[in-house]
């Protein structure tokens, strides 16, 4: 091989540190003057010699420090050949060595470049979304519970969401300063703003099965299923920005089964529900605020209940 390639072992949604080989030589260790630097603490500052004699290259260690391992093999010799495909270990630090004609995947599509043009308005337009989405979270609240004259509880509920999404755009954007040396915490807030819309539309169509299926588990189920959708679309983005994993679907899905897993042991528990000396009415019973069929008048309603009963009474 007239040339090598060190590649440094990348941790799951981290870039990958590559260098070639400059002629005939490559040096490892944590001092500045090394063709690769590494930043692991267990490392010597002139860890690792390489040099090419022919078309075969080898390594010396040059500090005995911590051991060196090829292959997963201790290192002894002075000199050691190596070849593509191997693995070399210092401190907590793996090395790949490949060909220069090694294979690369093809490149991915950017699928979030489009969304991250939104940044270029600064923090404006994040928080006019987030402001937006409450508006429009309090006003559907306020045809939901048209019976429920405590606006004050509304209001507070709706702040309690928008915090909710400043603290998630928040985490991811860590997240993606850690990883990747890009926050995106504006995106990341136009993006859980979004989900906070879209949660509020599929409650929404929740509360309608309910009320002309009259089935409380046929609800209850494309609940679970529509929230389990929107989750595993809210992680793929989250994912996509801030890391570089390899399967952002596997992990958004895996993501979505814990935090639903811990909602419904959170707010479903297993033991049975207890007593309650006041009456709890069901969502079932209360109309969407949008007709969409035809309905009767409530004096109809009255009507119909009044021969109901006397029937039951003959």
């Amino acid at each position: 091989m007239e040339a090598i390639v060190l590649q440094v072992e990348a941790r799951h949604g981290r870039v990958a540190e590559t260098v070639r080989s400059n002629g005939d030589s490559l040096r490892v260790g944590r001092a500045y003057d090394n063709d690769l630097i590494l930043t692991d603490p267990h490392v010597a500052p002139y860890q690792l010699h390489f040099r090419r004699e022919g078309q075969q290259w080898f390594f010396a260690v040059r500090e005995q420090v911590n051991p060196v391992f090829l292959n997963k093999q201790r290192v002894t010799e002075s000199s050691c050949p190596v070849n593509p495909g191997d693995e070399i270990t210092v401190g907590r630090t793996k090395l790949h060595v490949f060909p220069v004609d090694h294979a690369v995947e093809p490149t991915r599509k950017l699928m979030v470049s489009n969304l991250r043009a939104l940044e270029n308005h600064g923090t404006f337009l994040p928080v006019l979304a987030l402001i937006g989405v409450s508006l429009v979270d309090l006003a559907i609240n306020f045809f939901y519970s048209s019976t429920n004259l405590k606006w004050l509880e509304q209001v507070y509920v709706v702040l309690f969401s928008a915090l909710i999404c400043v603290v998630w755009a928040g985490l991811w954007a860590i997240a993606g300063r850690i990883l990747r040396q890009q926050h995106h915490f504006g995106l990341q807030l136009i993006i859980v703003s979004g989900f906070s819309l879209l949660m509020t539309a599929l409650a929404m169509i929740s509360n309608y099965i309910a009320f002309y299926s009259f089935n409380a588990a046929v609800e209850e189920f494309f609940s679970w299923a529509i929230y389990a959708i929107a989750l595993l679309v809210l992680f793929r983005l989250n994912f996509m920005i801030a890391t570089n994993v390899q399967r952002p679907l596997l992990a958004s899905f895996i993501a979505t089964s814990l935090l639903l897993g811990v909602i419904y042991g959170v707010y479903y528990p297993w033991d049975d529900e207890e007593f309650e000396y006041e009456p709890v009415y069901s969502e079932i019973l209360l109309p969407p605020p949008l007709i969409v069929t035809d309905g009767q008048t409530t004096q109809a309603y009255f009507e119909d209940v009044s021969d109901a009963f006397g029937k039951l009474q003959q």
